[in-house]
This record gives C-alpha cells, sequence and structure tokens, in this order.
C-alpha cells in the first residue's frame, strides 16, 4: 500500500482501478454500501478519496463482471437464499407492508450483503412494538433519504439478524407508501419490489 507520503499520480485509469478494488472489496468483505467501498478502495490505493470517485453504477458494472468471473457458483446461491429469506422476512412484515430493495434485489448479493427493507407504519413505535413483541433484539440506527427535489429526511432503521443474516428495515411514514425515494436529492429513484414480486423473481 502507498505511504501517506507517496504522491499519486492521477491517470485516466484511477477512476477504473478505484471501481475495481471498491467491486472486489463488495465481494469479498463485509462492506455495507458502495460509498464506504469506494473510500475504503481509495484509502488501499493511496488516492485522495475527494476527487472523481467512481459512480455507483461504475463500481456495480465491475462488482458484476468479478462475481461472474471469480464468484459464478457461489454467488447465485447466496443470492437464491437470501432472496428466500427475504421473502420469509417480508410475509412475517406484512402488517408493515414491505417493500425489498438493495443488492437483493438487484442480484449482486453475496453472502456478506444485508436484506434491507422498507415498511410503512403509522408511527415507527409500531414497529419497534412489534419487533419486542416477537423477541426479536435490534439497535435502531438512522437512514437518510430524499424525496423529489427535497433536502434529505432521517428515518428510523432497525437491524437485527435472521438465520445469521443481518436484516436493516427502514420505518417510512405510511403517506409515503407510493411515493420512492432517492438516496440524494436528485439522485436515482430506488427500486422496490412488493411479496408477490419477489415470489415471481425467485420462481
Amino acid at each position: 500500500m502507498p505511504r501517506k507520503s507517496d504522491k499519486v499520480h492521477w491517470g485516466p485509469d484511477t477512476k477504473k482501478r478505484l471501481a475495481l478494488e471498491a467491486a472486489k472489496l463488495i465481494a469479498t468483505e463485509s462492506i455495507p454500501n458502495y460509498q464506504q467501498a469506494k473510500k475504503k478502495a481509495a484509502e488501499r490505493l493511496g488516492i485522495p478519496a475527494i476527487r472523481d470517485l467512481p459512480s455507483n453504477k461504475e463500481v456495480e458494472e465491475e462488482l458484476r463482471a468479478y462475481q461472474g468471473l471469480f464468484q459464478q457458483d457461489s454467488q447465485p446461491l447466496a443470492l437464491y437464499t437470501l432472496r428466500l429469506i427475504a421473502a420469509e422476512a417480508m410475509l412475517f412484515f406484512q402488517l408493515f407492508k414491505p417493500k425489498l430493495w438493495g443488492a437483493v434485489l438487484d442480484g449482486t448479493a453475496n453472502q456478506h450483503t444485508s436484506i434491507e427493507l422498507h415498511v410503512f407504519a403509522e408511527t415507527s413505535e409500531s414497529f419497534n412494538i412489534f419487533l419486542l413483541d416477537h423477541n426479536i433484539p435490534f439497535e435502531v440506527l438512522n437512514r437518510r433519504y430524499s424525496f423529489g427535489h427535497l433536502e434529505p429526511e432521517t428515518f428510523p432503521l432497525f437491524r437485527f439478524i435472521v438465520q445469521e443474516t443481518p436484516i436493516e428495515v427502514t420505518v417510512f411514514p405510511l403517506i409515503r407508501i407510493k411515493q420512492a425515494p432517492s438516496l440524494t436529492p436528485n439522485g436515482n429513484i430506488i427500486q422496490r419490489i412488493n411479496i408477490n414480486e419477489l415470489n415471481k423473481l425467485i420462481e
């Protein structure tokens, strides 16, 4: 690894190197999201992470290529297993009209990936109580989303483990059920599916 004192030259292939390194981190380590993977990749390569980082799409392209080349046996099985667990979780949380999004939906998930769900309730406390009533240990975090051109809002995220698989559930108010958010203002709208659509995908 280059030392901090080493001078790194930014060449035309630098973004591709970063995208490939980030993809490897996602495929082989427990890196939770693309942004963290890109930052860690920049650190490993000794490249300043303050300019011209590859886009999520560029990282995803490298990730799919890496999985197709090096994980063509293990990754599809891991993805299938995660989708089955996601379907069970969505059935369990059907009261809250769950929707699946993220890597388990887009097909890039591996054994390190969390299942990501959006649910909807009058208040987040009702989901909290539901978990307590079913004796499910959890931690509460936060995640920020944007709706249209509006500034990001913070929503409660409940994280727990099912069958050794981390599940992250963000709770939105009921009025948001028909409007999918983005992770940043003016960003790409998050793709989501309900349990019936997931079951068709599994089949």
